[in-house]
């Protein structure tokens, strides 16, 4: 299946209080470049399609040439060809030889210099040698064996002329394809630097830590202690390698009350996260920890839980000794309140706890639990898996939803039944000559829908567009892509149609050659991705559902972990193999642009317990020698972690016993 170019980015519209490029020229750069990027990815469509279709052309002549060869094996007997190769491959060489000739004399007659004319007597006495050789070899094979071994080498030959020309053709059409991809992709990078001149000419909601673009915003608020008038102040800014907060101050001129909160402006995960690390030596306590309001961590040795309010960056080590000293504040408090029991007790666990954490061999479990799926927990083996970290993302029960302050599904749900059976109640005839009029109207594939959503990053109103598409000899999948083109924030997804698959489903792409970079890839969030050759595993579902290609896949792996791995880089890094990590992705993802470059050669392995990913097969429907499927039974804890273990999928309308 060609791959679709994808659509051109949108702008941001200009503020209003900031100054901006001219809106003239800015207006004649955009058309001049939407124009050139419209007329490149039609170039390239067009170049993909007559690419896919010169490739099976070259298969179907190959293997419609390789059934005649053998039809005429048949019929000769394969001693016979045997007897008479000899003869026809020296016959063979002799023509190539000549060819090389006429080439020379051709050369010799245009330059006339010494060296062509050496060339070419040196071609003209290896070609009688040849002509000789050959003419004694056909006279050693008897006539009825050439005749009956002759429409073997004929077809041979044939095979030989036309795998040629289509080779030549799927040439020509992949330089055509290199070069058309590489108009489109400088247009693409035209329009984002236009794009990132108008947001570099804005001011951020988030400016980062300069004093010169911190602003501080005031306004009245009530006092919660007196009842009276107060100044609240907020600052908003983004802390590098992390994430932006929000730090606020109140003052009470009348009773003098203040307070101070620094507040987490992420949005909240799809998912809440857990990282449970096993910590065996002195260097796990230094590892990097941020912890989210909300967040809770957990020492199973201790049969504790140390919920947090407030957002800290620390190390593990630090986060311990932030609870150590809470501990302590509340053995002070309790020594007034509380009995000698109570304040024994909470003296011999935070000895013990210190103890833990001092040790010249630690040996204990930390558990961090964050909901909102902000909180995160250093991984010094990145991109490599590390045998002592355990990463799990989990969906939100109910209370943590609500503690969040997200509206519950099910009460949404309530609220369009009522409506549905309003609807029910008054009009069920009308409800239903509507709805019938509607499906009929819809194009189900053909049409994009467009809904009012929030930024996630900015919070301003936006659109979501979503479509369904059918993927060949795979299933239907519903893309979903938001631009919010206040802050230019880009996001997407894909879910898979079908549901859960009955088997889990591993593939594994041998890539060889630079058009399997291209081959359409689908990722669910519950797929694993492995690539042997760079060590390199991902836990499952941590890219999301994406559709995409090969390329495309590794520039979204090295995305995410610059972004995921924030400890990594810049000047908190200590060691640059991270760095060169991601250097490796992006070579194996651009080798393909470089016509000369050495060829990429990995394995791609997609493991998706629930069987909704995808890797295009190019020579469907026959199997494809470098794609291998393999699908397995689940695990107990796979199906655990899909939610398979408690649905209910029998008599589902009967309350549970």
């Amino acid at each position: 299946m060609p791959a679709s170019a994808p659509t051109s980015p949108a702008l941001p519209s200009p503020s209003l209080h900031s100054p901006t490029p001219s809106v003239s020229s800015l207006s004649s750069r955009v058309s001049a470049e939407l124009e050139r990027l419209n007329l490149s990815a039609q170039q390239l469509n067009s170049a993909e399609t007559d690419l896919t279709e010169a490739r099976a052309e070259f298969r179907r002549r190959q293997s419609a040439g390789l059934e005649a060869m053998t039809a005429a094996r048949v019929a000769a007997g394969p001693s016979c060809i045997e007897a008479a190769r000899p003869a026809y491959e020296a016959r063979r060489r002799c023509q190539l030889t000549q060819l090389e000739a006429r080439a020379a004399a051709a050369r010799f007659l245009r330059q006339a210099s010494p060296t062509s004319s050496a060339e070419h007597q040196r071609l003209a006495r290896r070609c009688h040698e040849l002509e000789a050789a050959a003419a004694r070899l056909e006279r050693s094979v008897r006539a009825s064996v050439a005749r009956r071994a002759k429409p073997y080498f004929d077809a041979c030959e044939r095979q030989r002329r036309l795998l040629e020309e289509q080779k030549a053709r799927v040439d020509t059409l992949e330089e055509k394809r290199r070069i058309c991809k590489r108009v489109y992709q400088e247009t693409m990078a035209a329009l984002e630097a236009i794009s990132e001149e108008v947001h570099s000419a804005q001011q951020p909601l988030f400016p980062g830590l300069d004093p010169d673009e911190l602003q501080v915003t005031e306004m009245q608020s009530l006092c919660m202690n007196c009842h009276s008038q107060g100044v609240t102040k907020l600052l908003l800014t983004r802390i590098p390698y992390f994430k932006e907060v929000v730090v606020s101050s109140f003052d009470c001129p009348d009773c003098g009350h203040q307070s101070r909160s620094t507040d987490h402006a992420e949005r909240i995960q799809d998912y809440g996260v857990e990282f449970k690390l096993r910590v065996s030596k002195p260097s796990d306590l230094n590892r990097k920890l941020v912890r989210a309001p909300g967040s809770e961590i957990r020492l199973p040795e201790l049969d504790s839980v140390f919920p947090g309010s407030e957002a800290s960056v620390s190390t593990v080590e630090g986060a311990l000794t932030d609870v150590l000293d809470n501990l302590r504040s509340a053995l002070a408090s309790a020594a007034t309140s509380a009995g000698p029991d109570g304040v024994d007790r909470l003296a011999a666990f935070i000895n013990k706890m210190q103890g833990m954490i001092e040790a010249e061999n630690p040996s204990f479990t930390l558990v961090l639990r964050d909901p909102s799926g902000n909180s995160f927990l250093e991984n010094p083996s990145a991109p490599a898996a590390d045998p002592c970290l355990t990463v799990r993302r989990f969906q939100r029960t109910r209370e943590e939803d609500e503690a969040l302050g997200i509206t519950p599904a099910d009460a949404e749900a309530g609220t369009n039944g009522n409506a549905s059976s309003v609807v029910a109640n008054g009009d069920a005839d009308g409800a239903a000559a509507a709805t019938g009029s509607a499906s009929e109207e819809f194009d189900r594939y053909g049409e994009v829908l467009n809904f009012q959503v929030n930024c996630p990053n900015c919070s301003q109103p936006t659109e979501s567009r979503m479509k369904l598409v059918r993927v060949p000899y795979f299933k239907e999948v519903v893309v979903m892509a938001t631009t919010c083109e206040a802050c230019g924030h880009k996001d997407s997804s894909v879910k898979c149609g079908g549901g859960i698959e009955p088997q889990g489903v591993r593939l594994e792409l041998a890539v060889q050659e630079p058009f399997d970079l291209s081959r359409d890839v689908l990722v669910s969030d519950s797929c694993m991705i492995c690539i042997p050759e760079l060590e390199f595993e991902t836990e499952q579902g941590s890219l999301g559902g994406k559709f995409t290609t090969v390329e495309g896949l590794l520039l979204a792996i090295r995305d995410s972990l610059a972004e995921t791995n924030p400890c990594l880089l810049g000047d908190a890094t200590e060691t640059p193999r991270f760095g060169e990590f991601l250097a490796r992705i992006t070579a194996l993802a651009t080798v393909v642009e470089e016509p000369d470059a050495t060829q990429p050669r990995f394995r791609l392995i997609l493991d998706d317990p629930a069987g909704n990913s995808y890797v295009q097969n190019l020579c469907a429907p026959d199997p494809d020698p470098q794609l291998q499927c393999q699908k397995y039974d689940r695990s107990e804890e796979q199906n655990e972690s899909l939610g398979l273990t408690d649905m209910k999928t029998e008599n589902y309308a009967e309350p549970n016993s």
